[in-house]
C-alpha cells in the first residue's frame, strides 16, 4: 500500500508494511569507459522509475542540478535523478567509506521524509575504485548490524569497460599511479596495483558487463575475443554490447538482470569468488583432458 499522504505542513509518514529495501545499483569501470554516459543514459530513460544517484562529479553527468555541498539535491525533469547525493572526496572505497555510505543515508532519510521510497538507487564510483571492496563494505555493514542496512541493498554490479581499449589494458604492465588518465583520486591506497589486475577485479566482481564503445572494435572477431575473454573470467556475469552507453533499462536496474544465474556477485566475496575460479580451471582441464583421450581412442581404432 502507498505510505499515508501528509496534511499541509506535516511530514510524511512510512507505515511499517510500506518499509522494503532500496535496491542500490554500483557502477564501476576505469575513467573513459563511459559510466557517466551510461548513467546519463539511464536517467533519461527512467521508465517512469524513480531513481536517485550518489555520483563524484554532478556537472559532468549533466544533470541539471544546483548542488549545495555535501546536502541532498531534489531534481525535476525527464532526464535528471530524482534526488542526487555528490561525493566530496571521490573514492568510494578506501579511507571515504564513511562518507559513501552517509551519502546513502541522506538519500534513506529523504525518502522517510517524504513517504515514497525510490526504486533504485545508483552509485558511479570513480575509475580506480575497486569493487570488491565496496562490495566487502556493505556486508561488514550487515554484519555489524547497520541500520542503514535495514533500508537498502547492494543489489546489482554492473561494470562499463571501454571496449576498444580492453585488450592493450589487459596485455599492460603498469601500475594504476602510472595511468592518471584510468582515474585519479586523493587518498587512493590501490595505486601500487597494475591495472591488470583491478581490469580483472572489475570484470570478476560484476554481475553486468557492459561492453562499451563496441563500435570503434574492427570487427565481430574483435568483439567475439571481447565476449571470450570476459566469459572466462566472469562466466555468471550477463554480457550487454553498447555505444554510447545506450543500454537497456531492465539490463542494468531490473532484478532479474543481476539475479538470472541464481547467484548475485554482491552476495559472493573474494573467497567465494576464487573458490569459483579454481573450480572452473579444474573442470576446463578435465574437459580438455577427456577430449584429449577420445581423440586419441579415435585415432587408434583407426590404426588398430
Amino acid at each position: 500500500p502507498p505510505a499515508r499522504m501528509a496534511a499541509a505542513g506535516e511530514t510524511h509518514i512510512l507505515e511499517p508494511q510500506d518499509v522494503r529495501k532500496m535496491p542500490v545499483t554500483l557502477l564501476s569501470g576505469f575513467l573513459g569507459a563511459g559510466k557517466t554516459t551510461l548513467l546519463r543514459h539511464l536517467l533519461q530513460n527512467k521508465e517512469g522509475l524513480k531513481v536517485a544517484v550518489v555520483v563524484n562529479d554532478v556537472a559532468a553527468v549533466n544533470i541539471d542540478a544546483k548542488l549545495v555541498k555535501g546536502n541532498v539535491t531534489s531534481t525535476e525533469g525527464g532526464g535528471a535523478a530524482d534526488d542526487t547525493v555528490e561525493l566530496q572526496n571521490g573514492c568510494a572505497c578506501c579511507s571515504m567509506a564513511e562518507e559513501f555510505m552517509q551519502s546513502i543515508d541522506k538519500l534513506v532519510e529523504l525518502a522517510d521524509t517524504r513517504g515514497q521510497l525510490y526504486d533504485h538507487i545508483v552509485v558511479e564510483s570513480t575509475g580506480v575504485a575497486e569493487p570488491n571492496e565496496i562490495r566487502s563494505m556493505f556486508q561488514r555493514a550487515v554484519d555489524i548490524g547497520e541500520e542503514l542496512m535495514n533500508r537498502i541493498e547492494l543489489r546489482t554490479l554492473v561494470t562499463v569497460v571501454d571496449a576498444s581499449a580492453f585488450v592493450d589494458l589487459f596485455d599492460s604492465k603498469g601500475q594504476v599511479l602510472d595511468r592518471p588518465e584510468l582515474g585519479e583520486d586523493d587518498g587512493v591506497s590501490n595505486v601500487q596495483r597494475q591495472v591488470v589486475e583491478l581490469l580483472v577485479e572489475q570484470v570478476e566482481t560484476a554481475d553486468v558487463i557492459v561492453l562499451n564503445k563496441a563500435d570503434q572494435l574492427k570487427d565481430e572477431e574483435q568483439l567475439k575475443t571481447l565476449r571470450d575473454m570476459t566469459a572466462a573470467m566472469n562466466p555468471l556475469a550477463k554480457v550487454s554490447v553498447a555505444e554510447w552507453g545506450k543500454v537497456e533499462l531492465s539490463q542494468i536496474l531490473t532484478e532479474s538482470a543481476a539475479a538470472a544465474s541464481g547467484e548475485r556477485a554482491s552476495k559472493r566475496d573474494a573467497e567465494s569468488d576464487l573458490r569459483k575460479h579454481v573450480k572452473r580451471l579444474k573442470q576446463e582441464a578435465e574437459n580438455k583432458a577427456h577430449n584429449g583421450h577420445a581423440k586419441g581412442h579415435e585415432h587408434k581404432e583407426e590404426h588398430g
